[in-house]
């Protein structure tokens, strides 16, 4: 038969395998292992009100050795944490990566900065989460910290980060995520949407519509970044709360401007991804205070007869798609900033002289073979270039590429108020003999900085040599070899018996 303690519970075992004893008597294993299990109790009580104790004092040691919180008073310390959390504001996704975690990590060092961290509501203005399809386990415990999350931020204009993680089509409980997340972006909007600065959301259609469409947002909204997953299609109006949203920076992704209705007339910098030449066009005459433009993946044009593209406060355009049906359409007679890819020289010659813009940046990216140096050399002497005072060529298989370079010293009214030139070319050929005159060129211009994609012939020594008088009598002028290992010029300096 089983003994007293044996039989507890234990109605499963075979009754071959149980423990026999006279009389139900606990047998000896038994008796001790009930004995251990009072000890390891006692032990665990013990070992809680130590661990208590200990970190009690060590909340007195920290105290009194730390020396931000001993010499500081806690507004300055605050502000420190401030800046340290917010020292990546102008880059989104350094944010995403780290400031998410920054007050947790600043309040786990110890009690005191704990106290200080939640305190302070500067830290706690940006939310970042991810929406997940296989997240309900987690659902209830992501609402409650990202309300405990906001609710340490006092009344100061709020910055939030929505994108998908993952979102399974298949997944049997799609449906019903959707109406969880739903709920819960709601409550989070219309608890606190009339803060909101920044919102930047990608969505599943599902739920950015139905949110969108009852979200309480205010005029204090200012960056409004919208993108659509490519599996999505976007067919709906995006719906405003009763309030005007009156955004400077638009940025939006496989969702056509017309489609989202909010007050254009206070945009200044906008971003598109995924668009066809016809919504890109439009887009100008939506937003007449539009300063900083960028067009990125723009497909082509579907219709034949497209008016011209006129816009008289653009200043800054970067384009990273085949861009000449645009350009050949296009006027911008203040743009000062041009960036381009996938676009003929004859073309930008064309937009230039048709602009009379005097720009000051100039970046270019020529991927054509049929391109020469000497139709680029055109572009550059135009006159509306001569106030170029950055110029950035990225150049492959163009052919005679040295009569760039030797143009400098032979004209010096060749772009006479450059102070950088940035000069990358994919191909191999470059030689130092091209680059010298371009060196020599800052005498009677103010070129400061000089970047070239280092020479073949740079690892001889007599050019080398070149290289470090130039820099030893210019200290001024920054003078750089791309995709050069730095240690590579330390190493021949030495080498030479150079400094």
């Amino acid at each position: 038969m089983l003994c007293d303690l044996c039989q507890a519970g234990r109605s499963d075992i075979p009754r071959d395998s149980a423990c026999e004893v006279v009389d139900g008597e606990p047998c000896d294993p038994c008796l001790k292992i009930t004995d251990l299990d009072i000890q390891i109790s006692n032990v665990e009580v013990i070992l809680k009100r130590l661990t208590d104790t200990r970190r009690i004092l060590q909340t007195a040691r920290n105290h009194i050795h730390d020396p931000i919180v001993n010499h500081l008073p806690p507004e300055l310390i605050q502000r420190i944490f401030s800046l340290y959390a917010h020292s990546d504001d102008d880059d989104t996704s350094a944010y995403i990566q780290k400031e998410k975690f920054v007050p947790l990590v600043l309040g786990a060092i110890c009690k005191t900065w704990r106290e200080i961290a939640w305190n302070t509501p500067d830290l706690w203005t940006r939310l970042s989460f991810s929406v997940d399809s296989n997240i309900k386990k987690n659902m209830v415990r992501e609402r409650e910290m990202s309300f405990q999350w906001l609710s340490r931020t006092g009344d100061l204009p709020l910055s939030l980060y929505m994108d998908r993680a993952r979102w399974e089509s298949s997944s049997p409980q799609r449906s019903q995520m959707a109406r969880s997340w739903v709920g819960f972006i709601q409550d989070l909007m219309n608890e606190f949407g009339n803060r909101f600065r920044v919102l930047d959301v990608e969505l599943p259609v599902k739920i950015f519509f139905p949110v969108m469409s009852k979200a309480r947002l205010s005029s204090q909204l200012k960056r409004l970044a919208i993108r659509i997953n490519y599996c999505d299609s976007a067919l709906e109006v995006f719906s405003l709360s009763t309030d005007t949203l009156e955004p400077e920076y638009v940025s939006l992704s496989r969702i056509e401007p017309r489609l989202v209705k909010i007050s254009w007339n206070n945009v200044t910098e906008l971003a598109l991804h995924e668009y066809t030449g016809d919504a890109c066009s439009d887009i100008f005459v939506y937003a007449p205070s539009l300063v900083s433009c960028q067009l990125r993946s723009i497909q082509p044009d579907s219709n034949q007869q497209l008016q011209s593209i006129t816009h008289l406060q653009l200043r800054h355009l970067i384009i990273k798609s085949p861009a000449d049906n645009f350009l050949k359409r296009a006027t911008f007679p203040e743009l000062k900033t041009l960036s381009m890819e996938y676009a003929a020289v004859s073309t930008m010659r064309d937009f230039v002289s048709r602009s009379c813009c005097n720009l000051k940046t100039l970046e270019v990216t020529l991927r054509f073979y049929k391109e020469t140096a000497n139709s680029l050399f055109e572009l550059l002497q135009e006159p509306y270039l001569h106030s170029l005072k950055s110029l950035n060529i990225n150049l492959r298989g163009l052919a005679n590429r040295e009569r760039i370079f030797s143009a400098f010293p032979e004209k010096p009214a060749f772009l006479p108020v450059l102070q950088s030139i940035t000069y990358n070319c994919w191909d191999q050929g470059l030689q130092f003999a091209w680059v010298l005159p371009l060196m020599l060129s800052t005498k009677f211009r103010p070129l400061s900085t000089i970047k070239i994609k280092h020479p073949d012939d740079i690892y001889e020594d007599e050019n080398l040599r070149h290289f470090f008088e130039f820099r030893r009598c210019n200290p001024d002028i920054t003078l750089e070899f791309l995709d050069l290992d730095p240690d590579f010029i330390q190493k021949q300096a030495k080498r030479l018996g150079l400094e």
